[in-house]
């Protein structure tokens, strides 16, 4: 089973067109294009579906060319419902906490499977309970805090899909270096345990903040590390040395572009280090990634009279008609009304109206021969331009009558 984040190599295995040196240009199902000059590509698995459109033209020096269309089915990691909870942190040390978070399978295949980890080591696989159908809830609760800690919990669904969440644990002693922060974005839920949420989408940042306090002088410097190894496709690293905040305090902020990166929960180190002491202090920020979801259109209705099978108005009245669309993002949805008939008529908006004897096309004489049909589509679209598109008659047929 092809799983999101899995590197899947790609080859033409039809015959050629005649000649050499030739281009191929690939179409991938999230709007990505490559163009190679061998019959081969490797592409990540950004996003899970069934039959995501995959197509590739080939063609020589000579013009003559070939386009093979094919699909592939992904299977999407469970997916994380609301946002994962640490009952306590950031206290005094000993402090005594849980770590709780809710999934389900988008496949809905089978159950899901929970471990927890501390680095490499396994520690528990928590206790679930299935709050409604299809969706697990698993909670660890781990021994007293006594020093910060980060733990791991993989969720697993029956095809191999995991998707993994970092609880980072924090404390701190009565005095000295401190310090905390968050993760904000265009497109993020915040919360106090810096877990949110981002759409991953073209030129979509990340922008991670730490504050710091030392009681101690000396200049604070911040050390940003995004590494892969903690879930990032590439490495970043940064050394700060901002101005002191007129409240004795030291903020760093560090921007990442996501919008190439793939699914899943991504950890930020920052090491704040007083120059002077040389005393250090690592803080965690955590952000998940989620990919841009198409939107799905349920239902076209419209206000005019249901007459047999069909829909009826007469040429002087007007006819409103409502799209209802959802996106599994939760992003503000663009809707765009395109007709055929009558021709060349774009209208925007979640409901339009017609009004037939506006247009030439259902004209008293031209109705005389029988009734004309309103017929179009509607495609809908999110800010990252991930559409879906239906034909009105896909739902309803109305018919425009001249009495």
């Amino acid at each position: 089973m092809n799983n999101t984040g899995d590197i899947k190599t790609f080859t033409v295995a039809a015959a050629p067109p005649g000649g050499d040196n030739l281009t191929y240009v690939w179409h991938f199902w999230d709007q990505d294009v490559q163009v190679t000059a061998v019959p081969t590509i490797q592409k990540r698995l950004n996003q899970g579906g069934v039959n995501l459109p995959l197509t590739c033209q080939y063609c020589n020096a000579e013009g003559a060319y070939s386009t093979l269309t094919s699909t592939i089915t992904v299977n999407a990691p469970p997916v994380i419902v609301g946002l994962p909870t640490i009952l306590n942190n950031d206290l005094l040390f000993p402090f005594s906490t849980y770590c709780r978070a809710t999934a389900y399978d988008p496949e809905a295949a089978g159950a899901l499977s929970f471990g927890w980890y501390e680095g490499a080591t396994y520690l528990s696989a928590g206790v679930t309970i299935i709050p409604s159908a299809g969706t697990y809830q698993n909670t660890y609760t781990p021994s007293a805090i006594t020093a910060n800690r980060t733990l791991t919990q993989k969720i697993t669904d029956v095809n191999g899909g995991v998707t993994s969440l970092d609880y980072s644990l924090r404390g701190e002693s009565a005095a000295g270096l401190s310090g905390g922060g968050s993760a904000s974005s265009n497109s993020i839920i915040s919360s106090t345990n810096n877990l949110g949420e981002v759409i991953i989408g073209p030129s979509q940042t990340v922008t991670f903040t730490v504050y710091a306090l030392d009681l101690n002088p000396g200049q604070l410097q911040f050390k940003w590390e995004l590494l892969t190894t903690n879930g990032w496709a590439s490495d970043s690293t940064s050394t700060l040395t901002p101005a002191q905040l007129s409240n004795g305090s030291y903020r760093s902020q560090f921007v990442r572009n996501v919008s190439t990166e793939y699914p899943g929960l991504k950890t930020a180190l920052c090491t704040v280090t007083n120059l002077t002491t040389g005393q250090s202090l690592v803080l965690r920020q955590t952000v998940q990634l989620n990919a841009s979801q198409t939107p799905v259109i349920k239902n076209i209705t419209t206000d005019a009279p249901l007459v047999g099978a069909v829909y009826q108005v007469v040429r002087t009245s007007s006819v409103h008609f409502t799209g209802t669309a959802t996106d599994l993002n939760h992003l503000l949805l663009n809707y765009r009304w395109d007709f055929s008939e009558p021709a060349g008529v774009q209208l925007w908006g979640k409901t339009i109206m017609i009004r037939p004897d506006q247009y030439d096309y259902y004209s008293q004489a031209a109705l005389q021969a029988g009734p004309r049909n309103i017929s179009g589509q509607l495609t809908v679209f999110d800010r990252f331009n991930a559409t879906a598109a239906v034909s009105i008659q896909s739902f309803v047929t109305v018919q425009v009558w001249h009495t």
